[in-house]
């Protein structure tokens, strides 16, 4: 309870952003949650995922320009 508040925010917002990149279609559910939550880089999620780098930059980008769509809506949304 007594946690400040930027703290809670922070992992509100966290929540928010999480169920936002799970609401991404296939493959940009994946690379978004691998890169925006767990903070992965595009060259860590090439090589786990053994998909080449340009393509895992490209996903994250896609998936970045969905996120801006959905995930400001989502704050929004009060």
């Amino acid at each position: 309870g007594d946690e400040p508040l930027r703290q809670v925010l922070n992992r509100e917002i966290m929540k928010e952003l999480q169920s936002c990149c799970e609401a991404l279609s296939p493959p940009y559910d994946a690379v978004a949650i691998q890169h925006f939550i767990i903070g992965k880089t595009a060259k860590e999620i090439a090589e786990q995922s053994q998909v080449g780098l340009n393509t895992v930059k490209t996903r994250i980008h896609r998936a970045r320009e969905m996120l801006k769509k959905t995930f400001r809506k989502e704050l929004l949304r009060e």
